[in-house]
């Protein structure tokens, strides 16, 4: 009775009016952590994550107040850039800073806020979700899920489009669930579910455009409820209506600058068709790959029991876990089905699966034997990541964003040695996000134009940094004159650079595709085995997958071997590539 008594108690506290309040501060403070990785600096003018320059530049065309709603680029919804624009008018406000660095980075930071709070509401709205129709320590279980899965972690301290869209989208579908029957809450008429579904998944995709696939969770769950079959088309009809409507109001680009809405909408769907240049060459298939991808954002442990979940709740037919089941699957699909693979594609399909974690913990606490204990103990041990992933492995990523970045140590280790005398250091690449940060411009985006790149390039000193163009102004990535003509004291390159070229070397399917680009990097590494050797490598260890990669990839460092040890390297075997290395290899993935 005493234990009986107890459990009561316990879900009483669970299901207090301040626990999921609770769990969303509790996910604001642990994502607020590391939340300034990689903004500008003094030392370094841009942002360390390619795509945060991209959406600042767009959301300067963008000013609500004046009714400017039209950026000129859809490659996503306008929403998020509305959204970025108020963003950088608060920072503009209220931090200050007169320097452009300083500008950037205060309306960076002020939209990486918006990440943190749309990744924090969905750890609220899956405890909500959960509460409504299983056990509150399930709840509390899958809530702690969605918050210390490392993914969701890391990538809502980002400006970018994809937490909040996976927030609103998922908010569509804890809508929908309100009109089901539940003995914790209100519940909603069909018509209020459905509106507000069709609301939120229209924002979704005035996010990101593929939140509209949200919808279907409005479908999964008219088609349980106890609704004449009127009721249900009608209740459908208005959310479509309303999604489409609340589109079309966030992104109004669709009528008003239709040739860019569609050149740039055409632009995406043969992006996800064409793939991403070698980053997702010699890869497997979309549908494998993602798993990897949802491995790294949970953890395996916490997938399994996740989809295992979704699976049993499907098979109970548990309307609130279908419904989650319906939306992941249909994610799952669709970017299963691309040659591009980032892991956030995977992000809308973390609640749900954390829904079916829920409803696991939920079935297995209701059965009150040692066996159900054993598997409430095992879903606790997932989330906190000692069995993979989760909390720990959170944990991990999180002191990297803390702490220097690779590119940023290695800029001060190379900045030491040119402390003691002259040095130059060369580039494989035209520098970017994935250069170490030598000089202020090195790590500039793309739309700023090479020449002024070049000539921020020119005027680094201490260390002098080069990267090789021809006299014609031709430029080709890991060009061996680099090495022949120029023969700096140090190359450096990153994963970023190396590891997706190693991977296609090594498949011979893949490698025609790509043999020109192959050639000049196997080039490069036999000449640069002759005349260099490895001198250390910053940032081992950290996440191999290309959107985890960005908080720290690797850096390798080369100096120039002694004369003598050149020259007898020359002599003895001309075309070695292991000569001088001693171990230490040349780039693999």
């Amino acid at each position: 009775m005493s234990a009986e008594m107890t459990g009561t108690r316990l879900q009483q506290i669970l299901r207090s009016p301040w626990f999921a309040p609770g769990l969303f501060l509790f996910a604001v403070l642990v994502r607020a952590i590391g939340i300034r990785w990689g903004l500008p600096t003094a030392d370094n003018h841009w942002s360390l994550h390619p795509d945060e320059p991209i959406v600042w530049l767009y959301s300067q065309a963008v000013d609500l107040g004046k009714g400017d709603l039209l950026p000129g680029f859809y490659n996503y919804g306008t929403l998020y850039l509305i959204m970025s624009s108020v963003a950088a008018k608060l920072a503009g406000a209220y931090m200050g800073g007169t320097e452009p660095w300083q500008i950037v980075g205060n309306a960076t930071l002020m939209a990486r806020w918006m990440s943190v709070l749309a990744g924090s509401s969905l750890v609220w709205m899956t405890y909500t979700y959960v509460a409504r129709q299983g056990r509150a320590t399930g709840a509390v279980i899958a809530a702690m899920g969605v918050a210390l899965a490392p993914g969701m972690v890391v990538h809502s301290r980002f400006q970018s489009v994809d937490m909040v869209a996976a927030a609103f989208g998922f908010g569509s579908l804890l809508a929908a669930s309100m009109m089901l029957p539940t003995a914790h809450g209100k519940v909603w008429s069909h018509s209020k579910a459905a509106v507000v579904a069709g609301l939120l998944a229209g924002l979704s995709a005035g996010t990101k455009y593929t939140g509209i696939t949200a919808l279907i969770g409005l479908v999964v769950v008219l088609l349980f409820a106890e609704l004449a079959w009127t009721c249900r088309i009608k209740s459908l009809g208005m959310a479509v209506l309303v999604t489409l409507a609340t589109f079309c109001f966030t992104t109004p680009g669709i009528f008003l600058e239709q040739e860019a809405f569609f050149r740039d909408l055409r632009y995406e769907w043969l992006h996800t068709q064409t793939g991403h240049e070698f980053v997702f060459g010699a890869t497997a298939p979309g549908w494998v790959y993602h798993l990897a991808n949802l491995v790294a954002v949970l953890g395996g442990p916490v997938l399994i029991l996740g989809a295992l979940g979704l699976g049993f709740g499907a098979w109970k037919k548990q309307p609130y876990v279908v419904a989650a089941l319906a939306w992941a699957l249909v994610t799952y699909v669709l970017i299963g089905r691309a040659e591009v693979k980032f892991l956030r594609y995977t992000l809308p399909m973390v609640a749900p699966l954390m829904v079916g974690l829920g409803a696991l913990v939920s079935q297995w606490h209701a059965q009150g034997k040692t066996s159900g204990r054993i598997g409430v103990a095992a879903a606790m041990l997932s989330v906190a990541g000692l069995l993979g992933g989760g909390a720990a492995a959170a944990a991990q990523m999180t002191m990297w964003m803390s702490g220097p970045d690779s590119r940023e140590q290695t800029a001060a280790i190379l900045k030491a040695e040119a402390a003691k005398g002259p040095v130059t250091v060369g580039l494989v690449s035209d520098p970017w996000f994935y250069s170490p940060t030598l000089y202020p411009m090195a790590t500039a985006p793309r739309f700023v134009p090479v020449d002024q790149r070049d000539a921020a390039m020119r005027e680094a000193t201490n260390p002098a940094v080069v990267r090789y163009v021809a006299p014609d102004g031709g430029r080709i990535n890991w060009d061996t004159r680099l090495i022949d003509e120029v023969q700096p004291d140090f190359i450096v390159f990153s994963s970023f650079e190396a590891d997706d070229l190693a991977r296609i070397a090594a498949d011979p399917a893949a490698r025609p595709k790509f043999e020109a680009a192959v050639k000049d990097m196997e080039r490069f590494r036999d000449r640069l085995n002759q005349d260099y050797e490895v001198w250390q490598r910053v940032g081992a260890g950290g996440p191999r997958i290309h959107d985890l990669m960005y908080i720290r990839p690797e850096m390798w460092i080369w100096r120039k071997k002694p004369k003598s040890a050149t020259d007898s390297a020359s002599t003895s075997n001309p075309s070695s590539t292991t000569s001088g290395t001693s171990g230490a290899p040349a780039p693999t993935p």
